[in-house]
């Protein structure tokens, strides 16, 4: 079977248009991180995933591949932990569509009609969007947050940002958390601290996921954060996995908003064609 991926049509894309927030980068801050300890940092993991449950917005998303590359103008819904579906904008409705309520995947063609069906797996979603993540993976990302439970991380330590480098942009990192994330991979996050209306808050705004021989599996940064209803959204997401690097811009994000089961599921459409979804030969 084809790359489905590769049937995104080339779409003029969205603007983001929220204001954003400002990370604070001054000296002070930074020497505010020295010695934190590893229990603040995942507390601050386990405040993003409470804080933030679900979106539901317009954007555009850009993604290269060896092959090809791909920009679209894009509606993304997303609930924790593990449901998200992305439709593709065309001028006069849904050109292409895909979702997961964490158990089955479908993809939908509605250039050529035919709904495709399947497991949820890393090659299944590479198939569908071009890039190969897990639905907890690709949920996570999509809210804007490591892809990592609070509660999974093991033998974690913390380090600062080397000293002598240039200034920091102002959504660097300032401080790392370290951790074991299961018994073959280890994971690194980045922290900065945002100054927000209400309090300083320390916020995830880069991660990367690396396997025991030292590859790199999955790299994510976030940026550009705006505050919708008291949760901290980035506009601007990237990922790199494997050959595959994606750039995800968001505008007109709702938070929070009550997402039921049936926003991923995709019924077959009358008179589509329904055909198993399975990985391409490689």
């Amino acid at each position: 079977m084809r790359r489905l991926a590769l049937i995104f049509p080339l779409i003029c894309a969205l603007g983001c248009s929220a204001a954003s927030i400002r990370p604070t980068t001054d000296s002070g801050v930074a020497d505010s991180f020295s010695g934190i300890a590893t229990s603040d940092l995942i507390e601050a993991l386990r405040a993003a995933e409470k804080d933030l449950r679900s979106i539901d917005a317009l954007g555009k998303v850009r993604i290269a591949t060896p092959e090809n590359r791909l920009r679209a103008s894009q509606v993304v819904m997303a609930r924790a932990p593990d449901a998200f579906r992305i439709e593709v904008l065309a001028p006069f409705g849904i050109s292409y569509a895909v979702a997961t309520d964490g158990e089955t995947l479908a993809a939908l063609s509605t250039q050529e009609n035919i709904l495709f069906r399947g497991p949820p797996d890393e090659q299944t979603i590479a198939e569908v969007i071009g890039i190969a993540l897990s639905p907890r993976d690709m949920t996570s990302l999509l809210l804007g947050r490591p892809p990592v439970r609070a509660e999974t991380l093991a033998s974690s330590w913390t380090s600062n940002r080397p000293l002598g480098d240039a200034p920091p942009r102002a959504d660097s990192p300032l401080v790392f958390l370290h951790a074991a994330d299961g018994a073959n991979t280890s994971i690194v996050i980045g922290f900065t601290r945002m100054s927000l209306r209400r309090k300083p808050k320390i916020v995830p705004v880069s991660f990367q996921r690396i396997a025991r021989n030292g590859q790199q599996l999955l790299r994510a940064t976030f940026e550009d954060f705006t505050e919708v209803d008291k949760a901290l959204i980035p506009q601007r997401i990237r990922i790199h996995a494997a050959a595959t690097d994606a750039v995800i811009e968001y505008s007109e994000v709702q938070a929070n908003k009550l997402l039921p089961r049936a926003t991923f599921l995709i019924p077959t459409p009358p008179g589509a064609t329904e055909e198993s979804l399975r990985p391409s030969p490689r």
